[in-house]
């Protein structure tokens, strides 16, 4: 027998339950965050751990202290460990969203869950954060970004999560992000403390500059950066960094992605001249 629909958005809170977790924060709110392992690993927002050792975590009446792993400010992705585990991971979904599927936003904004039906408004393919961070798929809900909604979870009718939800990325806009970019964000905090993201240091605009030759029009290099250090100037059109051809910002973003510390040829054209130099992307701030 097919189970109602009220039944398996009932299971799934119950799986929310489990969980998510109310973390300690700044703000007068806190924030919310989930059980990523049953170890104790917790992720919740980069807002809510930045600066910080510890943190105290709360799931109803069950409370830890968490010591602070580290973060990603460019995806919006805390690490903590709690000192005594609780609660458990959620089951994930192997299966991508499509496009209309409707999911159960749940959060912990206190020391309960709070949950809102959604459908996903839109999907997208791969982009990059306005700070450099990748997601793998963008997927758009029309959930209500209330208090609390960063770091919880969604859920689909068979009471799996679907995605971490988050609302500090795109001015507000309510995005999931999708357990193949958590697992690749949190691994990096765990093994690092941190996601290794390369910078250039320059401010771009995309320009064509011939029926199908594109590039990015230097418009300004930031003082002490490695775009300084390699002599770009303002005006210099960037053509490709280590044979990865640059016809948008996000196709820099994602030529820097691992590139911390490595010396890669790039390619410009500077008064109508094609010149090579080499630079050594250092560490976004």
């Amino acid at each position: 027998m097919t189970q109602p629909d009220s039944e398996r958005w009932v299971s799934a809170a119950a799986a929310a339950g489990d969980a998510l977790v109310h973390v300690s924060a700044p703000c007068r709110r806190g924030a919310t965050g989930h059980i990523y392992s049953a170890d104790g690993v917790v992720v919740t927002t980069a807002r809510a751990v930045a600066g910080r050792e510890q943190l105290e975590v709360v799931q109803g009446e069950r409370e830890s202290m968490a010591r602070v792993v580290g973060y990603d400010a460019a995806t919006d992705i805390g690490v903590a460990r709690l000192d005594a585990p609780f609660g458990g991971p959620p089951v994930w979904s192997s299966e991508p969203l499509p496009l209309g599927a409707q999911v159960l936003s749940a959060t912990r904004p206190g020391r309960s869950v709070r949950v809102r039906l959604g459908l996903v408004a839109q999907l997208g393919d791969a982009w990059h954060t306005h700070r450099g961070g990748r997601v793998e798929r963008y997927v758009e809900t029309d959930l209500a970004p209330e208090p609390g909604f960063s770091g919880g979870l969604a859920f689909g009718a068979q009471s799996r999560a679907v995605g971490m939800t988050s609302a500090g990325l795109l001015r507000g806009v309510p995005l999931l992000l999708e357990k193949q970019t958590l697992d690749r964000v949190v691994s990096a905090i765990l093994q690092q403390g941190r996601v290794r993201r390369g910078y250039l240091g320059v401010g771009t605009q995309a320009v064509r500059l011939g029926d199908a030759e594109r590039g990015l029009l230097v418009s300004s290099v930031q003082p002490g950066s490695a775009a300084e250090r390699a002599g770009l100037l303002i005006g210099d059109v960037l053509l490709e960094l280590g044979g990865a051809a640059l016809r948008d910002a996000g196709a820099l973003q994602a030529a820097l992605e691992d590139a911390e510390g490595q010396t890669l040829a790039l390619a410009l054209r500077r008064g109508g001249q094609k010149l090579s130099v080499d630079v050594a992307p250092g560490v976004r701030s």
